[in-house]
């Protein structure tokens, strides 16, 4: 320290005390007994406005169906879907209102339990927030700049649509654009077909922003087309998790789960062991036997790790740069899976890119995995990255080079999901017509010439 500083009054920042002087003394005209009142009168009076019953106006039944009981409740099996997935769910109903989701047993997707998703769905259901009707904002040179949105009736934008088609359809389609939800509908997808062949050049574009195009991808790579592969761990005695959740945020998660303990309590086998490398601790990694923290970039050298012990092709991956611990322990979680041929099956996660994936299908492979444990089935028509139609960058492509006039938003909310280097809100705002059919008044409708209320899966007729 200088000679002096203290004395001129630089006192360096390490030796200055963290509060100022006078922090820990109550502020003038203020005492203990006076703050406690205060916080008292608070409480008795939030305490009183909490018991006051609420004012709900509720329409009774002008005539009771048939064998009705007040009180009594109603369970109805239907299907929920989620993204390109659709799970068996039974919902118990209280005088004609949903009330609790619970997975159907006899589905294979649910077997009886849900997930925090499937039991948010009653709270999408009674969302204070979700649109009452139609809006139609003024035209104006985009969507982005058009007035105040005002009331309007579906009868309305279907007089606009059948105008607004029959120029649309003068050139094929060109300039519409169809910005849709990953989903597993075959009606949707039989409806999505008709309009492509209504208008040929029109686009179709799937956007979900937590989906398996990573997935997809790497198996149609590894096999020459998308597949979506589903495990069954019941039967698997070793399972690596590369940065996969698999109890959580992965697909099927419930069937997972489910597999992995019905081969944990399992009598007369060995039980399963579950190896999770990963960057961040996740549901599967608290289940773990084994579990490695490790960095996302440095999974598919992992990977590459694993694939060299067993005498697989890498491929575009290596283990380079791999850490020696990690690398050691990639050599044991090899010999573990070799150990356990025919019922060992390696599973990576939707964030890691399709040459992972490929590996992983490739390891899987030299494993006997694919068959026993690992099935690969076709992907729904209505999955991003399923068919070889147009992305989210082509569509923000033809966006900015002015060659969209009428877009269609069919769920999601793409202006604030879709990366940001695309810049989708700016572009949005600069298309003439924009359509969107959503559950609530978000950024994407904000940019919207035409706001319409999209239906709950409990309140709808579907697949």
């Amino acid at each position: 320290m200088e000679a002096g500083a203290v004395e001129a009054g630089r006192v360096p920042e390490a030796l200055r005390p963290e509060f100022p002087p006078g922090a820990d003394l109550p502020p003038d005209g203020l005492t203990r007994r006076t703050m406690l009142g205060l916080m008292g009168a608070s409480v008795a009076l939030g305490g009183l406005a909490a018991c006051r019953r609420p004012v709900e106006e509720i329409v009774p039944f002008v005539q009771a169906p048939e064998d009705f009981r007040p009180g009594l409740p109603r369970y109805y099996a239907t299907t929920l879907p989620i993204g390109a997935h659709a799970y068996g769910v039974l919902v118990e109903s209280h005088e004609g209102r949903p009330t609790k989701v619970e997975g159907n047993p006899r589905h294979p997707a649910s077997r009886g339990a849900a997930t925090a998703w499937m039991q948010a769905a009653i709270l999408d259901l009674y969302d204070p927030d979700r649109l009452r009707g139609a809006t139609r904002r003024a035209p104006g040179t985009g969507s982005g700049e058009a007035g105040a949105p005002v009331e309007a009736a579906w009868s309305d934008f279907a007089a606009w649509w059948q105008e607004s088609g029959a120029t649309a359809g003068a050139d094929d389609g060109a300039r519409l654009a169809v910005l849709a939800g990953a989903h597993c509908s075959p009606t949707l997808a039989r409806v999505a077909r008709q309009l492509r062949s209504r208008f040929p050049a029109s686009r179709w574009v799937v956007h979900e922003p937590a989906g398996d195009e990573a997935v997809y991808e790497g198996l149609r790579r590894a096999t020459g087309s998308a597949r979506r592969p589903l495990a069954d761990l019941g039967r698997a005695r070793t399972v690596l998790a590369l940065d996969a959740d698999l109890f959580l945020t992965e697909s099927e998660p419930i069937r997972n789960a489910r597999g992995h303990a019905t081969r944990r309590r399992a009598e007369g086998e060995e039980p399963a062991r579950l190896y999770v490398v990963e960057s961040t601790l996740s549901v599967t990694g608290g289940n773990a036997d084994h579990r490695l923290r490790l960095p996302s970039r440095h999974i598919g050298a992992f990977a590459a790790a694993v694939a060299a012990e067993l005498g697989v092709a890498a491929g575009e991956l290596a283990a380079d740069d791999l850490p020696a611990p990690a690398r050691a322990r990639a050599a044991v979680v090899a010999r573990d899976l070799a150990a356990s041929r025919g019922e060992a099956v390696v599973l990576a996660g939707r964030r890691q890119p399709p040459e992972v994936h490929a590996l992983v299908h490739r390891i899987n492979q030299s494993l006997g995995a694919v068959g026993p444990v690992l099935q690969l089935d076709e992907v729904p028509e209505g999955a991003a990255g399923a068919w070889g139609g147009a992305d989210l960058a082509d569509l923000a492509r033809a966006i900015r080079a002015g060659e969209i006039d009428t877009l269609v938003v069919l769920g999601g909310n793409p202006a604030y999901t879709a990366p940001a280097d695309l810049e989708l809100p700016a572009l949005l705002a600069a298309v003439p017509h924009v359509v969107a059919l959503v559950h609530e008044a978000n950024e994407t409708a904000a940019l919207a010439e035409w706001t319409l209320p999209l239906a709950h899966p409990f309140e709808t007729w579907g697949d």
